[in-house]
């Protein structure tokens, strides 16, 4: 496992998510911390389904962002979505 100053290097969990096999949503504010969207999202590559949104006028602390109702309801609605192509 890295240390945790390595933690914020790009790329450092690239192998762990090109493991994940299940359907992803990768949530993020346009002010977040994270690298360039699409970079982020070609990670999963065994990712049965990839989902993306990026929440305007949203940093890091997602749940304190004025527009958070926005990602609320897109994670509802992608755990529906999946839900419904697992029946």
């Amino acid at each position: 496992a890295p240390d945790t100053t390595e933690l914020v290097l790009p790329g450092v969990a690239s192998r762990e998510a090109a493991g994940i096999d299940v359907p992803v949503l990768l949530a993020m504010g346009e002010r977040d911390v994270c690298q360039d969207p699409l970079r982020e999202l070609a990670a999963f590559q065994s990712a049965r389904d990839l989902a993306q949104l990026v929440v305007p006028r949203m940093g890091h602390k997602h749940n304190f962002a004025g527009t958070r109702v926005m990602m609320w309801r897109r994670l509802d609605a992608f755990i529906a979505q999946v839900a419904a192509l697992k029946n």
